[in-house]
């Protein structure tokens, strides 16, 4: 149990974690050493290797600890290096919960604790009771709730529906199986999965190819193209199940709900996972869409929190806060995050003479990669490169004037926003408070034509920078709207 000021130590279930963890690693050494064996004995040495790691990560059971004062949360752990974390409370914007079945058997939870500084996470606490996370975000002053058993009663009881559902307690959103199903086809995860597959059993020799082609050749000529096409059409749907099968596992039981001023996002049938994130947090919004979802007539939001997050083992840092929902639903959703739906925005198109530009870009990007693509035509059997040259410039043209006229932004007293893309569409909202620089450049084409772009840069933006690019304005335009951006404290501080 958490005691303000004194060491605790981590649930006594730990060390079974680490075990799972020791076996793990051990099973997949050892299918590794098998398979790309080539013959000796020393690839072993690997596994011996990964035995003696996992002991030690078996003994940091016994060497971690951790405390909570007023003012931080403090988290002491190594064994032959050991280290003391000091996480100020102010900083700790997120405390994510990972629970497997057997940490819900447990009643326990891997607890990571981010901060506003991205990254990864600034602690992960494996594992601890529910009730000592609940008191740990209780004193950081997250109100996240912790007893998922609860939870997934509370899910259990709701009628399911045909549609994206809102709960009653606090409920913005939830997915319903019929959406997990939406969602899956539009993923697509099945085919990345098997191309992936398909890359590592070429590289691992695997699979002879040579005599699968022939297979196949032998097939078509046995059986006929009708046959062959019904074996295709059975792998797609083998694939879009299987892709079914992946959203469902990862998603399933969703629900965004608020909490106070926080959200709480929880989702997952085997493992779960559990997020709280500040309203005060989040920077930018994004909503997107590709052909698939418009198809469905669904589209996705993502948000980025102050810092965001670069930890590969966290789920909510900069990912999606509505895998899936109607653009009537996303509206609200964004508008309880603080921000208009794309129906409040007073979005303008950019300035006169940006059609222009955008397609004398494209012929001269087109025209040479076009020439390339004929010119490989000639003195070949394949005639069709020679016409496909001149296709994808006239493709190109055609792109980039669907691009012009979808294009539109606008920056007022609470948000800027930024609309692109054609095929793949997009909407970012910057909340009026996550401005950190606001910057107008120009190019030398800028200049010619009398345009620039309008830069907004956040906390949120992470290692590699993702500000807010809104290009093709009026020169006078952009600084006039970065003048009031700054007047109206963009840049002001939001307490991260």
């Amino acid at each position: 149990m958490v005691s303000a000021g004194e060491w605790t130590r981590l649930h006594p279930s730990s060390p079974v974690f680490h075990l799972l963890g020791l076996i793990r690693a051990v099973l997949i050494a050892v299918v590794l050493v098998f398979v790309v064996s080539s013959g000796s004995r020393h690839e072993l040495w690997l596994v011996v290797g990964l035995v003696i790691a996992a002991a030690f990560q078996l003994y940091r059971h016994f060497v971690t600890k951790y405390k909570l004062t007023d003012d931080e949360l403090v988290v002491r752990s190594g064994v032959l290096f050991r280290s003391e974390r000091h996480i100020p409370v102010a900083s700790i914007h997120n405390i994510e919960l990972v629970r497997n079945p057997l940490a819900r058997w447990l009643g326990v939870a891997e607890a990571r604790v981010q901060t506003a500084s991205g990254g990864e996470a600034e602690a992960v606490l494996r594992v601890l009771h529910l009730e000592d996370v609940a008191r740990i975000r209780d004193h950081v002053g997250l109100r996240g709730e912790t007893e998922l058993e609860s939870d997934a009663e509370a899910h259990a009881e709701r009628e399911d529906t045909a549609d994206t559902v809102a709960s009653s307690k606090g409920g913005l959103l939830r997915l319903d199986p019929g959406e997990l199903v939406r969602l899956g086809l539009i993923s697509n995860q099945g085919l990345v999965v098997f191309g992936g597959a398909i890359g590592v059993a070429w590289q691992l020799d695997l699979i002879d190819f040579d005599r699968a082609s022939d297979w196949i050749e032998r097939g078509i000529s046995v059986s006929g193209p009708v046959s062959v096409a019904l074996v295709v059409v059975l792998l797609v749907l083998a694939f879009m199940a299987f892709s079914v099968a992946i959203s469902a596992v990862r998603f399933w039981g969703f629900e965004l709900r608020r909490v106070g001023e926080d959200f709480r996002i929880a989702c997952g049938l085997f493992t779960q996972r559990s997020a709280t994130i500040p309203s005060s947090r989040v920077q930018t919004v994004t909503v997107r869409s590709t052909p698939l979802h418009r198809l469905f007539g669904r589209v996705g939001v993502r948000v980025e929190t102050a810092g965001g997050s670069e930890d590969e083992g966290s789920m909510f840092g900069r990912t999606w806060f509505v895998p899936l929902a109607t653009p009537d639903r996303a509206d609200e959703v964004l508008r309880a995050l603080g921000v208009p739906g794309e129906s409040d925005l007073p979005l303008a198109p950019p300035a006169r003479g940006a059609t222009s530009r955008m397609v004398k870009r494209a012929i001269r990007i087109g025209v040479p990669i076009g020439a390339v693509v004929s010119l490989t035509g000639w003195g070949t059997d394949l005639p069709a490169l020679i016409a496909a040259g001149p296709g994808l410039v006239a493709f190109a043209i055609w792109h980039a004037v669907l691009a012009a006229r979808r294009m539109a932004w606008c920056v007022d007293k609470t948000c800027a926003a930024y609309r692109s893309g054609v095929f793949f569409r997009s909407l970012r909202i910057v909340r009026a408070t996550a401005g950190q620089v606001v910057e107008v450049s120009e190019s030398p084409f800028d200049r010619r034509r009398g345009m620039a772009s309008l830069v907004i840069d956040t906390a949120g933006a992470g290692l590699l920078g993702s500000g807010t690019r809104i290009p093709y304005l009026a020169r006078a335009v952009a600084d006039e709207r970065a003048d009031a951006a700054a007047a109206r404290a963009w840049t002001g501080s939001q307490g991260i």
